[in-house]
């Protein structure tokens, strides 16, 4: 997530983000980001659905992990925040005010987004160890049952919300 921020920062610095704010740019970054939730959503709700014809969570033990899954989920997490069509507006709508009229903007925008990203570098890895702490609980196949079904069905439904926003 904050590599996304990362990109978005370095986007505002160069003058991107305000191209991407056009309306024909705005629209494309609309709908591909909005395809990629449905297909988010959608994908984890074939996952539970083959989860349950096996009887049995698919959801890894906690400590389980391997460097393809950690591959998998940085990508993930990358793509979910470099195509999210608010990032840019956040940088567009909220950072020039603390933009000084008379500073330097490239010195000024630089720092912001390197807070953004710092705030995210430390939000993160809190919302990880407090998961890890209740590893115990959310591996239970009930809970990881019902995070899993409504994690994908509020990804499946802000995608197709995004869609019809753009009809």
């Amino acid at each position: 997530m904050a590599s996304g921020l990362v990109l978005h920062t370095g986007l505002a610095v160069a003058g991107v983000s305000a191209l991407l704010m056009t309306s024909t740019a705005q629209f494309w970054l609309y709908l591909v980001s909005g395809v990629f939730l449905v297909y988010l959503g959608a994908r984890g709700l074939v996952g539970l659905s083959a989860e349950l014809r096996r009887g049995a969570s698919s959801t890894p033990a906690a400590g389980e992990s391997d460097a393809a899954s950690d591959r998998s989920a940085y990508q993930r997490g990358f793509l979910v925040n470099a195509l999210n069509p608010k990032a840019p507006v956040l940088f567009l709508s909220i950072m020039p005010q603390f933009v000084p009229e008379r500073g330097d903007n490239l010195m000024y925008t630089t720092l912001l987004g390197s807070i953004v990203v710092i705030c995210a570098l430390v939000w993160f890895p809190l919302v990880a160890i407090t998961s890890h702490r209740l590893s115990r609980w959310l591996s239970r196949p009930s809970v990881s049952l019902m995070v899993n079904t409504v994690t994908a069905g509020v990804i499946l439904t802000l995608g197709i919300r995004q869609l019809l926003e753009l009809l």
